[in-house]
């Protein structure tokens, strides 16, 4: 199941407007089959984008699909979220080559949306079984949210688990400094012990014994260099 961002509209708001955004068919639209059509106004294009918000929180990918699958949206001044919600909608579906395609266009329309680039490396890793892909895309989804949530770390222990089923441990130490042992201490407990244990295995995968004891034992820095930096 794609996972998905939190918007910044109401729900109310969203199911308001549910009886009353038309379908796409419903008005003319770049790409349309139909040249005699108009292209949507800026107020339709912004009410289909909250239909498409609502149906994609719903999880009713069919109708989404059903609804704005002939829609070309480059020409629209928010693309990247329109692709995005049809991309994973296909995702639900498991049409993983239409949800590769309209990823990666949000993403030409929007390349700074960790939510993007985070479903992006779901879909590689999960339906497309392309690990390398899933890995660099998930690291990008990491370093471009906030450090203290639930999609920077589940990316960057998604990112870590294959770097290090690759026996890659050097990359996949990479990924996690983007977490310093400041960073850890503002995170919640189990998101802060998941981290950990990730440096644990990764430092131990590297032969770095001492790192990997300190890290399973809650700190990054073994008692040893501790000990030498307050003398």
């Amino acid at each position: 199941m794609p996972g998905f961002r939190k918007h910044a509209r109401p729900l109310a708001f969203l199911v308001a407007l549910i009886c009353v955004v038309p379908t796409m068919s419903a008005f003319g639209a770049p790409g349309s089959s139909d040249p005699a059509q108009d292209p949507p106004s800026a107020a339709e294009m912004e009410d289909a984008l909250t239909r498409m918000a609502a149906l994609a929180k719903e999880e009713k990918w069919r109708e989404l699909v059903d609804q704005f699958k002939d829609v070309d949206f480059s020409a629209w001044p928010r693309a990247g979220d329109a692709f995005y919600y049809r991309g994973v909608a296909y995702m639900g579906l498991e049409n993983a080559a239409n949800a590769e395609r309209d990823l990666k266009t949000s993403l030409e329309h929007s390349p700074k949306e960790g939510w993007f680039w985070y479903n992006l490396g779901q879909l590689y890793r999960r339906q497309l079984k392309k690990d390398v892909e899933a890995a660099e895309a998930y690291k990008k989804a990491a370093a471009l949210e906030d450090k203290i949530g639930w999609m920077p770390v589940s990316a960057t222990l998604a990112a870590v688990e294959i770097r290090l089923s690759r026996v890659e441990p050097d990359a996949a130490l990479q990924v996690l400094r983007q977490y310093t042992e400041e960073d850890l201490k503002n995170l919640s407990g189990s998101q802060r012990s998941r981290l950990l244990q990730a440096y644990g295995r990764t430092y131990a995968a590297q032969g770095r014994e001492a790192e990997a004891w300190a890290a399973f034992r809650g700190k990054l820095t073994p008692e040893s260099e501790r000990s030498d930096e307050t003398k």
